[in-house]
């Protein structure tokens, strides 16, 4: 199943990367794959033109353009206790093993904010700054985690876990992202 969902993901991405390079075939086209703060840098920096990243703070010294706006989901390992409920909230977390956000990341700062809101203690057992290797994680049973619902979809399959919505909403925002100006002006 990974195999042929990685393959479809290709065949759809390269469609997509055809139908530009039909419409604009001067315009040079390069992949790169990488978290939110890759994404910025490699803008800001000017090694990419444009880029899409899951925003979830500020993004200062470029331009933001945001395209879809949506709430974190609670993914859990396979056969977890908190599988039986249909939506979970912080303090159905308490004690448990959390895979979290890197330390000073928005996203992570976000999900903070909720569980210390709630008065809710979480047992943080590992860091991954992809959604992707956060769903590895948890797939492996080490723990539970929020992640946006993207990532969250991509990989249930893949890696063995169960999805289930959250509340409060933890909301991120997938954007455009830019120099001056704008990539439509040109």
């Amino acid at each position: 199943h990974k195999e042929y969902r990685r393959q479809r993901q290709m065949c759809i991405r390269d469609s997509i990367v055809a139908a530009f390079k039909t419409e604009y075939p001067d315009v040079m086209v390069s992949i790169h794959s990488g978290n939110a703060s890759a994404v910025h840098n490699w803008i800001s920096s000017g090694f990419c033109d444009t880029g899409l990243a899951m925003l979830s703070g500020d993004s200062p010294g470029i331009q933001v353009e945001p395209v879809l706006t949506m709430n974190c989901v609670a993914v859990l390992p396979k056969g977890h206790r908190l599988t039986k409920l249909k939506k979970l909230k912080p303090a159905d977390f308490a004690g448990e093993p959390f895979i979290a956000f890197p330390s000073a990341t928005p996203l992570r700062e976000k999900i903070d904010a909720v569980f210390k809101a709630a008065k809710v203690e979480r047992q943080t057992v590992a860091e991954a700054g992809l959604g992707s290797s956060v769903c590895a994680l948890v797939g492996a049973g080490l723990g539970v985690a929020l992640i946006n619902p993207l990532a969250a979809r991509e990989e249930y399959e893949a890696n063995g876990v169960e999805v289930r919505p959250f509340s409060p909403a933890v909301p991120v925002t997938v954007c455009l992202l830019y120099t001056s100006p704008s990539p439509r002006d040109s």
